[in-house]
């Protein structure tokens, strides 16, 4: 029993690991820094495995991880976690307009705006999917599913 325990819990490790490399990788494409910035690059892809990839393995039953596959990960249904990890992403994508101004202040530096970006859109779905929450629930609750969708 606990040997089976941890082999579930090094395939959540094997999961978050291989996220990080693939947001590495696709930060990378999209721009940023590989050489001269590669711990900065590292520490992005790090912290925007952390606030979308996490929460999806935490709230996984053990016995449905082997039904995940990474093409399908973010569109995995739980609502917090969804609403979180959609608009990290987004956050990150959007903040990628601070990098190029010629204004030469600190926090245009990579991976800065990058981050920011990313806990601010992680906050901002979390603001989000609280508020339909309350405001569901405040109405006199919602409709199978809608209920679902918002859990």
């Amino acid at each position: 029993f606990q040997l089976a325990i941890m082999g579930k819990l090094s395939y959540r490790v094997y999961w978050f690991i291989a996220s990080v490399f693939y947001y590495h990788f696709l930060a990378v494409m999209f721009g940023a820094p590989f050489f001269s910035e590669i711990g900065g690059t590292f520490a992005f892809s790090l912290l925007l495995a952390s606030l979308t990839v996490l929460p999806f393995l935490y709230i996984t039953p053990f016995d449905d991880l082997n039904a995940l596959s990474f093409a399908n990960f973010l569109a995995f249904p739980s609502g917090a976690a969804s609403y979180m990890a959609d608009l990290a992403i987004l956050g990150s994508y959007c903040s990628a307009v601070a990098v190029p101004l010629d204004w030469d202040r600190w926090w245009q530096r990579w991976p800065i705006p990058g981050c920011a970006g990313c806990l601010a859109g992680a906050g901002l779905g979390l603001a989000v999917w609280a508020g339909g929450t309350a405001a569901v629930r405040l109405t006199g609750g919602a409709s199978k599913k809608n209920r679902r969708r918002l859990d």
